[in-house]
Protein backbone atom coordinates (compact mmCIF):
# COMPACT_ATOMS: atom_id res chain seq x y z
CA UNK A 1 0.00 0.00 0.00
CA UNK A 2 1.02 3.45 -0.95
CA UNK A 3 0.64 5.84 1.73
CA UNK A 4 0.99 8.83 -0.23
CA UNK A 5 -1.86 7.92 -2.76
CA UNK A 6 -4.10 8.31 -0.21
CA UNK A 7 -3.56 11.73 0.29
CA UNK A 8 -3.23 12.79 4.12
CA UNK A 9 -3.11 11.01 7.56
CA UNK A 10 -6.48 10.71 8.28
CA UNK A 11 -7.36 8.98 5.37
CA UNK A 12 -4.06 6.80 6.02
CA UNK A 13 -5.17 6.14 9.65
CA UNK A 14 -8.88 4.96 8.23
CA UNK A 15 -7.83 2.87 5.48
CA UNK A 16 -4.99 0.69 7.84
CA UNK A 17 -7.22 0.78 10.81
CA UNK A 18 -9.82 -1.21 8.30
CA UNK A 19 -7.09 -3.11 7.16
CA UNK A 20 -5.64 -4.28 10.42
CA UNK A 21 -9.65 -5.35 11.90
CA UNK A 22 -10.33 -7.69 8.70
CA UNK A 23 -9.70 -11.09 9.91
CA UNK A 24 -7.62 -12.16 7.03
CA UNK A 25 -5.25 -9.26 7.30
CA UNK A 26 -4.48 -9.28 11.15
CA UNK A 27 -1.07 -10.66 10.39
CA UNK A 28 0.00 -8.30 7.69
CA UNK A 29 -0.11 -4.98 10.15
CA UNK A 30 0.84 -4.46 13.02
CA UNK A 31 -0.94 -1.81 15.42
CA UNK A 32 0.40 0.59 17.66
CA UNK A 33 -1.05 2.60 20.25
CA UNK A 34 -0.78 4.82 23.32
CA UNK A 35 -2.73 5.33 26.40
CA UNK A 36 -4.49 8.63 27.28
CA UNK A 37 -2.13 11.06 28.60
CA UNK A 38 -3.19 14.33 30.11
CA UNK A 39 -0.86 16.13 28.45
CA UNK A 40 -1.28 14.74 25.02
CA UNK A 41 -4.53 13.13 24.77
CA UNK A 42 -5.58 10.68 22.76
CA UNK A 43 -2.84 9.54 20.00
CA UNK A 44 -3.52 7.92 17.05
CA UNK A 45 -2.46 4.65 16.21
CA UNK A 46 0.56 3.90 14.58
CA UNK A 47 0.35 0.57 11.79
CA UNK A 48 3.19 -0.71 10.25
CA UNK A 49 3.64 -4.21 8.20
CA UNK A 50 4.99 -6.91 9.23
CA UNK A 51 6.99 -9.23 7.64
CA UNK A 52 4.29 -11.02 6.00
CA UNK A 53 2.65 -7.70 5.36
CA UNK A 54 5.99 -6.31 3.15
CA UNK A 55 5.48 -10.10 0.90
CA UNK A 56 2.33 -9.42 0.37
CA UNK A 57 2.47 -5.25 -0.53
CA UNK A 58 5.37 -6.02 -2.43
CA UNK A 59 3.76 -9.44 -4.24
CA UNK A 60 0.85 -6.99 -5.10
CA UNK A 61 2.36 -3.22 -5.98
CA UNK A 62 6.48 -3.91 -6.58
CA UNK A 63 7.21 -0.42 -7.95
CA UNK A 64 5.52 1.10 -4.96
CA UNK A 65 7.92 -1.16 -2.12
CA UNK A 66 11.49 -0.95 -1.96
CA UNK A 67 13.86 -2.51 0.91
CA UNK A 68 14.08 0.50 2.92
CA UNK A 69 10.10 -0.13 3.71
CA UNK A 70 11.07 -3.29 5.68
CA UNK A 71 11.94 -1.62 8.83
CA UNK A 72 8.94 -2.00 11.26
CA UNK A 73 7.93 0.66 13.82
CA UNK A 74 9.55 0.60 16.87
CA UNK A 75 7.63 1.49 20.33
CA UNK A 76 7.77 5.21 21.02
CA UNK A 77 7.15 7.86 23.37
CA UNK A 78 5.19 11.02 22.66
CA UNK A 79 7.34 13.22 21.56
CA UNK A 80 8.77 10.85 18.55
CA UNK A 81 5.42 10.28 17.54
CA UNK A 82 5.06 14.04 16.96
CA UNK A 83 8.39 14.42 15.35
CA UNK A 84 7.41 11.25 13.03
CA UNK A 85 4.12 12.39 12.35
CA UNK A 86 5.19 15.71 11.23
CA UNK A 87 8.11 14.25 9.14
CA UNK A 88 5.77 12.06 7.58
CA UNK A 89 3.36 14.86 7.13
CA UNK A 90 5.62 16.99 5.31
CA UNK A 91 6.35 14.22 2.55
CA UNK A 92 2.88 13.73 1.78
CA UNK A 93 2.06 17.40 1.43
CA UNK A 94 5.46 17.69 -0.82
CA UNK A 95 3.92 15.21 -3.01
CA UNK A 96 0.28 16.51 -3.21
CA UNK A 97 2.26 20.12 -3.96
CA UNK A 98 4.48 18.21 -6.62
CA UNK A 99 1.75 17.72 -8.49
CA UNK A 100 0.97 21.27 -9.22
CA UNK A 101 4.78 21.95 -10.59
CA UNK A 102 7.13 20.72 -13.17
CA UNK A 103 9.24 18.70 -10.80
CA UNK A 104 8.69 15.42 -9.34
CA UNK A 105 10.59 13.07 -6.21
CA UNK A 106 13.55 11.11 -8.30
CA UNK A 107 14.17 9.62 -4.54
CA UNK A 108 13.30 10.14 -1.22
CA UNK A 109 14.83 8.59 2.03
CA UNK A 110 13.64 8.67 5.70
CA UNK A 111 15.61 8.19 9.01
CA UNK A 112 12.86 5.74 10.54
CA UNK A 113 14.02 3.13 7.10
CA UNK A 114 16.54 0.92 7.27
CA UNK A 115 18.87 -0.28 4.51
CA UNK A 116 20.35 -3.84 3.91
CA UNK A 117 23.95 -3.78 3.47
CA UNK A 118 24.42 -7.88 3.22
CA UNK A 119 25.17 -10.23 5.84
CA UNK A 120 22.32 -9.22 7.92
CA UNK A 121 23.65 -5.34 7.80
CA UNK A 122 21.89 -2.58 7.69
CA UNK A 123 22.23 1.05 7.64
CA UNK A 124 19.78 4.15 8.25
CA UNK A 125 18.74 4.96 5.07
CA UNK A 126 19.89 8.80 5.38
CA UNK A 127 23.28 8.14 7.16
CA UNK A 128 26.14 10.01 5.87
CA UNK A 129 29.52 9.94 6.19
CA UNK A 130 31.70 13.04 7.21
CA UNK A 131 34.90 11.38 8.14
CA UNK A 132 35.58 7.60 8.60
CA UNK A 133 34.13 7.60 12.14
CA UNK A 134 31.46 10.83 12.12
CA UNK A 135 28.44 10.62 10.72
CA UNK A 136 25.02 12.64 10.62
CA UNK A 137 21.82 11.25 9.81
CA UNK A 138 19.11 13.85 9.04
CA UNK A 139 15.15 13.11 8.80
CA UNK A 140 14.73 12.92 5.76
CA UNK A 141 16.95 13.44 2.05
CA UNK A 142 15.38 14.02 -1.12
CA UNK A 143 16.11 14.59 -4.49
CA UNK A 144 14.18 17.07 -6.68
CA UNK A 145 14.05 16.93 -10.69
CA UNK A 146 11.89 17.70 -13.71
CA UNK A 147 13.63 16.34 -16.69
CA UNK A 148 16.09 19.21 -16.92
CA UNK A 149 18.22 19.82 -13.90
CA UNK A 150 18.08 17.68 -9.66
CA UNK A 151 18.68 19.07 -6.62
CA UNK A 152 19.11 17.38 -3.24
CA UNK A 153 17.45 18.88 0.09
CA UNK A 154 17.63 17.62 3.73
CA UNK A 155 14.54 17.98 6.08
CA UNK A 156 15.01 18.17 10.07
CA UNK A 157 11.58 18.05 11.62
CA UNK A 158 13.14 19.74 15.33
CA UNK A 159 9.80 18.92 17.61
CA UNK A 160 12.41 20.11 20.37
CA UNK A 161 11.69 23.18 23.15
CA UNK A 162 15.62 23.61 23.51
CA UNK A 163 17.65 25.78 21.33
CA UNK A 164 20.70 24.70 21.82
CA UNK A 165 19.28 21.19 19.90
CA UNK A 166 17.97 22.79 16.94
CA UNK A 167 21.34 25.36 16.66
CA UNK A 168 22.94 21.52 17.22
CA UNK A 169 21.40 20.34 14.21
CA UNK A 170 22.37 23.39 12.12
CA UNK A 171 25.81 23.32 12.83
CA UNK A 172 25.76 19.55 11.71
CA UNK A 173 24.80 20.27 8.36
CA UNK A 174 27.24 22.88 8.30
CA UNK A 175 29.60 19.94 8.22
CA UNK A 176 27.77 18.28 5.79
CA UNK A 177 27.74 21.08 3.28
CA UNK A 178 31.68 21.54 4.01
CA UNK A 179 32.50 18.06 3.76
CA UNK A 180 29.93 17.55 0.47
CA UNK A 181 29.73 13.81 1.13
CA UNK A 182 25.58 14.67 1.24
CA UNK A 183 25.67 15.64 -2.84
CA UNK A 184 28.01 12.82 -3.46
CA UNK A 185 26.28 10.38 -2.02
CA UNK A 186 23.11 10.89 -3.74
CA UNK A 187 24.64 11.35 -6.92
CA UNK A 188 25.31 14.62 -7.87
CA UNK A 189 28.69 15.38 -6.19
CA UNK A 190 30.09 19.41 -6.55
CA UNK A 191 26.58 19.94 -5.88
CA UNK A 192 25.58 21.58 -2.74
CA UNK A 193 22.29 20.91 -0.61
CA UNK A 194 19.96 23.13 0.59
CA UNK A 195 18.96 22.17 4.47
CA UNK A 196 15.43 22.69 5.42
CA UNK A 197 14.13 22.93 9.36
CA UNK A 198 10.89 22.40 10.67
CA UNK A 199 10.51 24.13 13.45
CA UNK A 200 7.61 23.28 16.36
CA UNK A 201 6.15 26.99 16.61
CA UNK A 202 6.53 30.57 15.67
CA UNK A 203 8.44 31.58 19.13
CA UNK A 204 11.40 28.80 18.20
CA UNK A 205 11.68 29.85 14.89
CA UNK A 206 12.08 33.47 15.81
CA UNK A 207 14.81 32.80 18.25
CA UNK A 208 16.84 30.50 16.00
CA UNK A 209 16.33 32.98 13.44
CA UNK A 210 17.75 35.45 15.57
CA UNK A 211 20.54 33.59 16.93
CA UNK A 212 22.15 32.56 13.35
CA UNK A 213 21.94 36.09 12.11
CA UNK A 214 24.07 36.75 15.08
CA UNK A 215 26.78 34.36 14.14
CA UNK A 216 29.35 34.66 12.04
CA UNK A 217 30.19 31.25 11.57
CA UNK A 218 27.18 30.77 10.31
CA UNK A 219 26.90 33.80 7.66
CA UNK A 220 28.65 31.94 4.59
CA UNK A 221 25.82 29.03 4.81
CA UNK A 222 22.84 31.43 4.64
CA UNK A 223 22.16 30.48 1.56
CA UNK A 224 21.88 26.94 1.84
CA UNK A 225 18.98 26.93 4.89
CA UNK A 226 15.50 27.51 4.88
CA UNK A 227 13.24 27.53 8.36
CA UNK A 228 9.57 27.40 8.78
CA UNK A 229 6.80 26.75 11.09
CA UNK A 230 5.09 23.53 11.12
CA UNK A 231 1.61 25.07 11.08
CA UNK A 232 3.26 27.44 8.22
CA UNK A 233 4.29 24.02 6.48
CA UNK A 234 0.63 22.57 6.60
CA UNK A 235 -0.72 25.63 4.65
CA UNK A 236 2.01 25.92 1.95
CA UNK A 237 4.34 22.98 1.99
CA UNK A 238 6.57 24.91 -0.89
CA UNK A 239 5.94 28.44 0.11
CA UNK A 240 6.60 28.78 3.94
CA UNK A 241 10.41 29.17 4.34
CA UNK A 242 12.36 31.94 5.53
CA UNK A 243 16.12 32.48 5.30
CA UNK A 244 18.42 33.86 7.81
CA UNK A 245 18.66 37.77 7.29
CA UNK A 246 15.72 38.72 6.15
CA UNK A 247 12.36 38.93 8.33
CA UNK A 248 9.88 40.45 6.06
CA UNK A 249 9.77 37.74 2.87
CA UNK A 250 8.48 34.03 2.95
CA UNK A 251 10.64 32.26 0.23
CA UNK A 252 10.25 29.28 -2.23
CA UNK A 253 12.03 26.54 -1.03
CA UNK A 254 13.64 24.71 -4.19
CA UNK A 255 12.89 27.64 -7.07
CA UNK A 256 14.13 30.32 -4.15
CA UNK A 257 12.29 33.33 -5.02
CA UNK A 258 9.97 35.64 -2.55
CA UNK A 259 6.55 34.47 -2.29
CA UNK A 260 5.18 36.72 0.64
CA UNK A 261 5.91 39.94 2.40
CA UNK A 262 4.93 39.07 5.77
CA UNK A 263 2.96 42.23 7.72
CA UNK A 264 4.18 41.59 11.16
Amino acid sequence: MHALQLGSMTALHRALRAWSQMSSCSSLVNVHSFPPSARWGRLEYVYSLTPAGYSAAKESAPDMMDSATQKEVLPMYPLDYFHRFHTISFRIGLEIALKRSSFSLVKYDQYFEKIPQGQGVSCIATQVPLTEQIFFRPDSIFILGNGRCQGVFSLETVWTPKLSRVLHHVRQHMDGLSSGMVSAQYGLPGQDYRALFLIRDESMLSNVLTQLQRSTQFTPFRRHFMFASITDSHRDVLRCWRIVGDAKHLYHFFMGHKTFRLSR
